[in-house]
């Protein structure tokens, strides 16, 4: 069981907030092991191929406080019966929902750097953990297509900066939502999947204002 509260009133996190991470390890039917990460910062990444569970991946590096005996409270203890979904017939759309190609895998990584800062005034020697200067960044496969149909090279010349949308699920409570406002193509490399012409796209991932370069909405 794993829950975590935020250590800074709700907001973006990609602008350092840090969150609590508690850790239950059952022993017994009465008495768990719960132990507290706090200041807890990370970053997250996507990972969704066709046919197969989308995932988010968080990496946290946290502070620690010594593991505490608890109670078992088992009135509380409530079970998710939600199941995950296989990517199909899912929306992925480039440009708004100018155009909506054949994708097979798609990666997004927000790629915080955790960094753990030391010091000589701190139990251990660990003052805190902090983040670095990201660089987010993914990459797609779409099937390889006339340019007049969606004009991969010629946004890639021009730098152009367009919106990235992807969705998953359709029950509620079940839904995530990924937005990412200005992907920027890095390269367009061709290679083959089966019998198909394939681009490898590479992109980088902008900020629209603030720190929204990638937006995750569960709903």
């Amino acid at each position: 069981n794993r829950v975590y509260d935020p250590d800074d009133a709700p907001g973006d996190w990609s602008v350092n907030k840090s969150c609590t991470i508690y850790v239950d390890l059952i022993r017994s039917a009465t008495k768990i092991l719960r132990v507290k990460f706090h200041g807890s910062r990370g970053t997250v990444g996507l990972f969704s191929s066709v046919g197969q569970i989308p995932f988010l991946q968080f990496r946290f590096q946290s502070l620690y406080t010594i593991p505490a005996d608890v109670a078992v409270m088992l009135a509380s203890i409530a079970y998710d019966t939600t199941e995950p979904v296989a990517v199909e017939n899912r929306d992925l759309k480039i440009a708004g929902s100018a155009f909506a190609p054949p994708v097979n895998d798609v990666q997004i990584e927000l790629n915080n750097p955790i960094i753990a800062v030391t010091s000589h005034n701190k139990d251990h020697g660990l003052d805190r953990i902090t983040l670095g200067k990201r660089r987010p960044m993914g990459s797609m496969n779409p099937e390889l297509d006339q340019e007049t149909i969606y004009p991969f090279w010629t946004r890639w010349q021009g730098e152009t900066q367009i919106q990235l949308d992807l969705s998953f699920g359709s029950a509620a409570g079940n839904i995530v939502d990924v937005l990412c406002p200005k992907i920027q193509f890095d390269a367009l490399n061709v290679g083959e999947g089966g019998e198909l012409r394939l681009y490898d796209v590479p992109f980088s991932i902008n900020r629209n204002s603030g720190g929204d370069e990638i937006k995750l909405t569960f709903r």
